[in-house]
């Protein structure tokens, strides 16, 4: 009987905490030792099918990722320019991912991710992952998103902040 409420409170948390993971890829190494106080964030249009929403969701996350806040990391100007787009997105079944507790449905988000200098010459660039699993309710296509965020903005401010 233990056994059994052990396993079933295990699984619950499983569902509730979700399994969504971060992944980045340096496409091109950073040309030389640029840094920057400030930075402009460009929005390019998707390289595939997504969501308004989505993308909506994206920029507002970027926003506040890199320039809003009392902690933000840069402020806005254009010492950096960062251009990024979707190249890579898919929702996949919210449900799905409920009803096997992450095992089929997942959702996978794939940015593409261009510092440039203020001469706009391309200073490196990055390849970010977000995918989900699971989670409460299935768990949100949005946590992937966030994922691939947070993984952009450790890399400009490790690799480009003044």
């Amino acid at each position: 009987m233990m056994t059994k409420v052990l396993a079933a409170l295990a699984l619950t948390m499983m569902s509730v905490s979700g399994c969504a993971s971060s992944a980045l890829m340096v496409n091109s190494a950073p040309i030389g030792q640029y840094r920057a106080d400030t930075i402009t964030l460009e929005y390019m249009p998707a390289a595939i099918p997504v969501e308004d929403g989505t993308q909506s969701y994206l920029q507002q996350r970027m926003r506040e990722a890199f320039l809003e806040g009392s902690n933000a990391p840069f402020k806005p100007g254009g010492q950096l320019t960062l251009r990024y787009q979707f190249v890579g997105h898919n929702e996949g079944s919210r449900v799905g991912r409920w009803l096997t507790a992450g095992l089929a449905g997942g959702s996978k988000s794939y940015i593409q991710a261009e510092f440039l200098n203020a001469d706009k010459q391309v200073v490196g660039s990055v390849r970010a992952e977000g995918t989900v699993g699971g989670g409460f309710a299935g768990g949100s296509a949005k946590s992937g998103v966030d994922g691939a965020v947070k993984r952009i903005t450790e890399y400009a401010i490790l690799t480009f902040h003044r």
